[in-house]
């Protein structure tokens, strides 16, 4: 797959899957929540709601499996196992050395996640990118209502980082995520990872095999 070259005067990424792989951290934490239960979640089935809200998830299941589950109660226990690897995150391939060019070239940056705010707050002060980010929007910010697919996060992060969508892009790992973005008026990479590869992306995404492929300049 070919080079992604593009200009921006900002790049608005997701956390999940994308800058670093929690996806299969949260997969296997999940699943030593929901043991005691009875519930299974399969990686089919985690994988077919990434991108959309953990909470949607845990009530689905409880309505398939007849099991009653309480998804607070599963937030909870999942974060707290959590926070560990948020703590000190593994960055995805390209990941670290996209974002000093980003910077390096005074183009804004920011991270739009569906995950909770403090976990994502974590992962952004454990890989080092506090001083490069500009805005962190996720679950939990005040000024967002509704999660992905919808456009909130996109929309309050070019807000609060004061540049219009035509200027910027969006990276995503999942095809919800992308819907998101694309809703927002952001021009959308799709970096998909091993958990959504085989996924369905909005045919108006341009793709790249990894964030190693991107590459972006200032817009001027």
């Amino acid at each position: 797959m070919a080079a992604v070259n593009l200009t921006a005067r900002v790049v608005v990424f997701d956390l999940d899957g994308l800058l670093i792989d929690s996806e299969t951290a949260c997969f296997h934490v999940i699943n030593t929540v929901l043991e005691p239960t009875g519930a299974v979640l399969t990686r089919e089935r985690f994988a077919q709601h990434i991108g959309h809200s953990a909470r949607s998830l845990y009530t689905k299941l409880s309505e398939e499996q007849g099991i009653p589950l309480d998804p607070d109660d599963i937030l909870v226990r999942r974060d707290e196992l959590l926070v560990a690897y948020y703590d000190n995150p593994e960055p995805m391939p390209g990941a670290i050395e996209l974002m000093n060019s980003l910077y390096e070239s005074g183009i804004a940056i920011g991270v739009a996640s569906s995950s909770h705010q403090e976990l994502v707050n974590r992962a952004v002060d454990g890989l080092g990118l506090r001083s490069m980010v500009g805005t962190v929007v996720a679950h939990g910010h005040p000024r967002v209502q509704h999660l992905k697919p919808a456009p909130d996060l996109y929309l309050t992060a070019l807000d609060e980082l004061g540049v219009a969508a035509e200027s910027g892009i969006a990276i995503e790992d999942s095809p919800t995520g992308s819907r998101a973005a694309i809703a927002a008026g952001l021009t959308t990479i799709a970096v998909p990872s091993d958990w959504t590869r085989e996924r369905e992306f909005p045919p108006d995404v341009i793709h790249a095999e990894s964030l190693h492929d991107v590459r972006i300049t200032r817009q001027s």
